[in-house]
């Protein structure tokens, strides 16, 4: 076989295996690593807004820390996707008394909210009643406190529903 047609060939089985090969590589990130989501609704505005497209990596799910803003699926049926902000954590105590919320006692700085956002307290997190975070469970709010259904509603947020850590928007940015 002459040294043109080895060429041709060779490149072929390249071409062939990046063909194949391209899309497996996508594919097992998207089933892995990585999930994109469309922000519909307005529980965190004016920190992401409905419309905005973001990049969830599912790698985070295994590394909380309050603060990190997450997509998880409701519980307790677990069917849609919500995105919000993990402000307590498992063995944590937590409270929402006059507008604020309190972990093991001292108020949370919330340096993410706008100013003049208070926390109302809801159904399952009540005025003035402090509750202790269990095991594998997280605390969430949306950062738009009256326009979320969150924590104070739901209650716990079992570390099994947390899909992943929103990493980084890539469309609809400047909303």
């Amino acid at each position: 076989m002459n040294k043109f047609l080895k060429f041709v060939l060779g490149l072929s089985i390249v071409g062939v295996a990046a063909v194949v090969l391209v899309p497996v590589i996508f594919l097992l990130l998207y089933l892995f690593v990585f999930k994109p989501v469309k922000i519909v609704g307005l529980s965190m505005a004016p920190s992401y807004k409905n419309g905005q497209y973001y990049m969830v990596n599912k790698l985070g799910r295994n590394n909380i820390s309050r603060g990190d803003v997450i997509i998880f699926r409701v519980p307790p049926e677990g069917k849609s996707d919500y995105i919000q902000r993990v402000v307590g954590l498992p063995g944590e105590k937590v409270k929402i008394e006059k507008g604020k919320v309190y972990i093991n006692g001292q108020v949370l700085n919330e340096s993410y909210l706008d100013s003049g956002i208070t926390t109302n307290s809801g159904t399952y997190l009540e005025e003035g009643k402090e509750v202790t975070i269990p095991e594998n469970k997280y605390v969430t709010f949306g950062d738009n406190r009256d326009h979320s259904l969150d924590s104070r509603i739901f209650g716990f947020l079992p570390r099994e529903n947390v899909v992943g850590k929103v990493w980084f928007c890539y469309f609809a940015c400047s909303l």
